[in-house]
């Protein structure tokens, strides 16, 4: 592995929220206490990610130790009531001092961060010390992509600090490897790992389109198209866009309702994160868009999942979190010796 230089204003800004963070008391900045040498670092940002983390570290922990953070407090409460056999804390903020600071009372054998977590000072000091990094269920779709060579432009070399990535995508491979990265596998979502699927309801009307970004707006009015003997349910990934959003369905000519029980023709869009859960069983069909998750609708319980623009029916990944889940896991095993 290599180090790469961090920008000199990236650096300063750090130590100024360094600074900051200690002035009110963040947790972020705290001293974590010093542990036995060896634990597997497992890093999510939040409650999605969270759910893969868990399962990745529950395969873990009866091979070794595991410590666990989380960017947020909700993700960090989740993991403290699932994991109790982890230790868990909030991310360290990541500025080198605080970061080599965590490193020392840690020392973990590895890292796997999850999705999107990309944290150059935090790279950059686990690259130095010759602790190998993964990059698990990586977010791999054409905006993360381009988020990602953004990201590039500001911290080159960065991909460097990465020994193994595992896409979020198995179609996927080539897109990430272009990235620079010197090991990219086949991969997918962790969070289903080991849950068995919910069986369908067979007197399930309604259709759902998940996590539709104001770009996928215009598919909408197709799918309600194709589709159009059944309400449709909408969870829009930026909630603090729902109205400009409500107001440009209806421009499209979409029926918006404010029940979750739309009839044929009808929209309703979700009014806040949590909701999945509770209404897509209700749906005999999904759509989901791309870089999402393809596998939830299925876990809860829905029939048939669409992806594209057409909509096409998109092939189960059946055991294949399973199996990525043992590669990951074969990995740090094999790392730590």
């Amino acid at each position: 592995m290599n180090s790469f230089p961090i920008p000199r204003w990236y650096a300063v800004a750090g130590r100024v929220l360094r600074s900051v963070a200690r002035a009110i008391g963040s947790p972020r900045v705290a001293a974590w206490p010093a542990s036995d040498a060896g634990p597997v670092w497992i890093h999510a940002a939040s409650l999605g990610e969270i759910k893969g983390a868990i399962r990745l570290a529950e395969a873990i922990a009866d091979h070794a130790s595991v410590v666990a953070t989380s960017t947020t407090s909700a993700g960090l409460a989740k993991l403290r009531r699932e994991l109790p056999r982890a230790r868990s804390g909030l991310l360290p903020l990541d500025e080198r001092s605080v970061v080599d600071s965590f490193l020392d009372a840690v020392r973990p054998s590895c890292a796997v961060f999850l999705e999107a977590e990309a944290w150059p000072a935090t790279l950059a000091a686990l690259s130095e010390r010759w602790i190998p990094v993964a990059f698990a269920a990586f977010r791999d779709g054409p905006a993360s992509i381009a988020r990602w060579n953004r990201f590039s432009l500001l911290f080159p070399g960065w991909t460097d600090s990465v020994h193994t990535v595992w896409t979020g995508d198995p179609g996927r491979v080539a897109a990430v490897s272009d990235l620079g990265f010197r090991d990219v596998r086949p991969g997918t979502s962790l969070k289903w790992a080991g849950i068995p699927a919910c069986p369908s309801d067979p007197s399930a009307t309604r259709s759902a389109a998940i996590s539709i970004h104001t770009r996928d707006l215009p598919v909408l009015p197709k799918l309600v198209a194709h589709w159009p003997g059944t309400g449709w349910l909408w969870y829009p990934r930026r909630l603090s866009l729902r109205i400009p959003l409500r107001l440009l369905a209806r421009a499209l000519g979409l029926r918006i309702v404010d029940r979750p029980s739309p009839d044929p023709g009808e929209v309703w869009i979700a009014p806040r994160f949590g909701m999945v859960a509770q209404t897509l069983p209700v749906c005999r069909r999904a759509w989901v868009s791309a870089g999402h998750d393809l596998e939830e609708p299925r876990i809860l319980g829905v029939a048939e999942v669409f992806a594209g623009d057409p909509p096409l029916r998109a092939a189960s990944a059946q055991d294949a979190p399973e199996a990525v889940l043992r590669q990951i896991l074969s990995w740090a095993v094999s790392v730590r010796k």
